[in-house]
């Protein structure tokens, strides 16, 4: 029998051409801006109170009271404030024993400063307006009363400790001089009074409105 005829080899499929993939990477968005603090919170200003340690060293009277106040937020960093205050002191002579009373009024204007968030300092001005009695409980008859407006002008400075955002512990120094006062005489020698050099030390707390 014949040989069966040979088998034509299979013709391998098509294959496409090779082709190189180009990748090209994406710009990477922008890292986000660092955004800048929240603004602090609006203030109206504060209410005060404080023990007060007045002093009056030409006639060695050191009057001690209390005193109140309100301090508002002008725009930063002013400030105004309105307070008002009583205190009493007593001087002793041979001549007899005199006793002061003193009310006053102040007006403040200051300038806000805080370093941190916790601390703030405020020097500024001050004018004390108030009324003095004078009175006296003589020995012999040289003991003199009296009574009458006192107005003083000082330089003041506070600084302010903030435990909290409403509630804060300060002290104030005043230093400055009568522009009004009266004496409490015993002949000629000053028993109590309210003239020359005038300062003043404050503490106490405050909470902001």
């Amino acid at each position: 029998p014949a040989a069966p005829a040979p088998e034509a080899p299979s013709a391998e499929p098509a294959r496409p051409p090779a082709t190189r993939s180009l990748v090209v990477p994406l710009p990477s968005p922008p890292p986000p801006e660092p955004q800048a603090p929240p603004p602090p919170p609006e203030r109206l200003g504060a209410f005060w109170i404080a023990f007060e340690a007045r002093g009056f060293p030409e006639s060695g009277t050191w009057p001690l009271g209390a005193r109140v106040g309100a301090v508002f937020d002008l725009p930063r960093p002013l400030r105004f404030g309105l307070d008002v205050g009583a205190s009493f002191a007593s001087g002793d002579h041979p001549s007899g024993q005199a006793e002061l009373w003193l009310l006053t009024a102040g007006l403040l204007a200051a300038v806000r400063l805080e370093p941190t968030s916790w601390l703030a300092l405020a020097p500024g001005v001050r004018v004390d307006v108030g009324y003095a009695t004078l009175a006296g409980r003589p020995t012999e008859g040289s003991t003199r009363r009296g009574q009458g407006a006192s107005v003083a002008l000082a330089a003041t400075a506070r600084v302010a400790v903030s435990p909290s955002e409403r509630f804060a512990i300060f002290g104030d120094l005043d230093l400055g001089v009568t522009l009004l006062g009266h004496r409490g005489l015993a002949g000629p020698e000053p028993v109590v009074a309210t003239t020359g050099l005038a300062t003043a030390l404050r503490l106490g707390f405050a909470l902001t409105l």
